[in-house]
């Protein structure tokens, strides 16, 4: 035994005080009384019944040396040794969507942490503790605490996730930890089965609940008619539920049905259809309105994209623009505005001068500028751009004019119709990245052969993605630009391709368009873990993107995409901002499918090595024992002294 504050055992002093005031204390006491007959009367009948009156006194000093001696230990404050008894745990607990799963009210989740909880309690104090969460990612959360209130304390802030990252980190972890004190408890609390485990105690919460799960929503019109369809799982046994279709934020549903599920065997998955007449619409959401395991694999919403896809472009140049115009008419979507670059200069100097003959109103702004030929004095700072056989350097471009390139032809403005030119041969990016791919879509690369007569060498500032090449030298390019606006360059002038007798290029124009005007999203439904792709337009300056547990994530606007990752269950708001308008767009994260089955065997989770049984000493400090036999002592000498008083008995 030992003290933490030994200083603590000087009160012992006050012992021998006490025995030596009791030694010299008067033990006579005056008294009044009637008569002096009456005392010697009493004292003749009493004589018998107090024998304890002689040794009250000696009783209640010894009470009072047993509280001296208590209060001094406990301010020493004793530690025991418990020899062995101290042990060091590492526990990983199992954080993906399945632990939700319910069982008596209580998710798995929840009963691994209280499974953890009893182990921290139960065990030696002097023992140390560290947590590894296996969810989205695997992470530490504390390590070698040895306070267990306070590893209790950080174990109940633990939250779960919605997926599962691989084991493979939690399992090197693991083993680093086990390499260096192969004495360390390890237990690994999942709701999977492992067939052969080394090294660690695993503890499965599987307790073989049913769930029912949706799958993939899907809504189609035509006509008059919406037509939803989707896919059910039965895990662990058939089932019968009943699924409702809600259309908007209507709390009665549209349609309800009583469906008989039969387990899933790993292949088909049950199919559904609700159809009605309910074709506008804002959002559909299917739900499993009986109740089972796990409630968050119960209902999926499908949002109605409504995002406005007009958008106005104006033309600039002093040639022909038809096959440019075609293009853009092929899209279906687009109002297009053609001036002469004398006109637009006029309208940059005083707008309230200028008419369109062909639209009758002109916008305060366009969508998409395009340069034909031309440079203007000023980059639009929120707009798209494109340029066409650019002439000269403009600022914010992020790419600079250099030499023009004729391959021996003489200047253009000297060339007749039919006179043969040399070309140069325009090569496509062989690029494997999906920025590059996805523009490059359809165009039948290495087959189809484009040449150009005359292009501009251009060095590029900022890092675009380039499309075709002549000499090595970029050609075609697209990113975004200083401003953080979409923007494509062609070095050429589209009257100098080829483009007549080849296929490809249309198809990469028309590819360029959906850039430059895409969709904000590609869909609405994705699964947790899923990255979600947003395309930044022109104008916007901020995305705001809140979570369903009411976290706010702000997305880098500077380049032409923004990402962030689907990490919760439910609806996520993004609301972009463009100016002094806003635009909102709503996204729900699903379960991963993996996560919604209830039940799973894997093969191994072993730790090589041998386990060790050599702990170190526990030891023990509580000092309730002490405080109980204070105040049993406090409350012993307190009646003493009120027998002594009163006479009690």
């Amino acid at each position: 035994m030992s003290f933490l504050y030994p200083l603590g055992l000087l009160g012992l002093i006050a012992v021998p005080i006490l025995i030596i005031i009791y030694l010299i204390k008067n033990k006579y006491t005056e008294q009044v009384i009637a008569s002096t007959y009456l005392w010697t009367l009493s004292e003749r009948f009493l004589k018998r019944k107090k024998p304890i009156k002689r040794i009250t006194g000696l009783i209640s000093l010894l009470l009072q040396i047993l509280a001296v001696i208590a209060v001094s230990l406990a301010i020493a404050h004793p530690v025991f040794t418990l020899p062995g008894q101290a042990m060091d745990y590492l526990f990983i607990l199992d954080c993906s969507g399945s632990m939700y799963i319910e069982r008596e009210g209580k998710t798995r989740f929840e009963l691994g942490k209280e499974e953890i909880a009893s182990v921290i309690r139960g065990s030696a104090k002097g023992s140390s503790y560290s947590l590894v969460c296996v969810g989205d990612t695997t992470d530490k959360v504390f390590e070698d605490v040895t306070d267990s209130k306070r590893a209790l304390s950080m174990l109940e802030g633990v939250e779960g996730s919605y997926t599962s990252s691989a084991l493979t980190n939690a399992l090197r972890l693991a083993q680093e930890a086990f390499a260096k004190n192969n004495a360390l408890q390890i237990y690994f609390v999942t709701d999977k089965g492992y067939e052969s485990v080394e090294n660690v105690r695993l503890v499965n919460l599987d307790g073989g609940e049913k769930n029912c799960a949706l799958g993939e929503v899907t809504a189609q019109t035509a006509g008059s008619t919406l037509t939803v369809t989707g896919e059910l799982y039965a895990y662990n046994g058939s089932a019968s539920i009943q699924l409702s279709l809600y259309v908007d934020e209507r709390t009665e549903p549209v349609e309800t049905k009583d469906l008989s599920v039969p387990q899933f065997d790993g292949e088909n998955a049950f199919a559904f259809t609700f159809t009605c007449g309910e074709v506008e619409y804002d959002s559909l959401k299917v739900k499993i309105e009986t109740g089972d395991a796990l409630a968050l694999d119960n209902e999926t919403v499908v949002y109605n994209d409504k995002s406005d896809d007009t958008y106005t472009t104006l033309i600039v140049s002093d040639s022909s623009t038809f096959f440019l115009q075609s293009v853009l008419r092929s899209l279906g979507n687009l109002k297009t505005y053609v001036w002469s670059t004398e006109k637009y200069e006029t309208w940059q100097a005083d707008p309230s001068s200028v008419t369109d003959e062909t639209h009758g109103t002109i916008p305060a702004d366009f969508g998409l500028y395009i340069y034909n030929g031309y440079t203007p004095d000023a980059l639009p700072k929120h707009s798209a751009v494109w340029f066409i056989n650019p002439t000269e350097t403009l600022s914010y471009t992020g790419f600079g004019v250099s030499d023009r390139e004729d391959f021996g032809n003489p200047p253009k403005e000297e060339v007749a119709w039919n006179d043969e030119l040399n070309v140069g041969r325009l090569e496509f990016s062989t690029s494997t990245a999906t920025s590059v791919t996805e523009l490059l879509q359809y165009v039948n690369i290495g087959e189809d052969l484009l040449s150009v007569s005359y292009y501009t060498s251009c060095n590029l500032i900022r890092d675009f993605r380039e499309l075709l090449y002549c000499n090595n030298d970029p050609v075609v390019f697209a990113g975004a630009n200083d401003f953080g606006n979409r923007q494509v360059v062609f070095a050429f002038d589209l009257l100098d391709v080829n483009m007549s007798t080849e296929f490809s290029f249309p198809v990469l124009v028309y590819n360029l368009m959906n850039y430059t005007f895409p969709q904000i999203v590609d869909g609405t439904s994705y699964a947790c873990g899923d990255t979600v792709r947003i395309n930044v337009l022109s104008n916007v300056a901020s995305i705001r993107v809140e979570t369903p547990s009411g976290k706010i994530l702000y997305l880098d606007t500077s380049s032409d995409v923004a990402e962030f990752e689907m990490t919760e269950v439910g609806v996520h708001t993004v609301v972009l901002t463009s100016g002094a308008s806003q635009s909102t767009l709503r996204l729900y994260g699903n379960l991963p499918k993996a996560e919604s089955v209830p039940s799973g065997t894997e093969e191994r989770f072993a730790l090589s090595g041998t386990p060790s049984s050599a702990n170190r000493d526990g030891i023990y400090d509580d000092l309730w024992l002490l405080f109980m036999i204070l105040a049993v002592v406090f409350v012993a000498d307190w009646m003493v002294y009120c027998y002594e008083q009163y006479q009690l008995r």
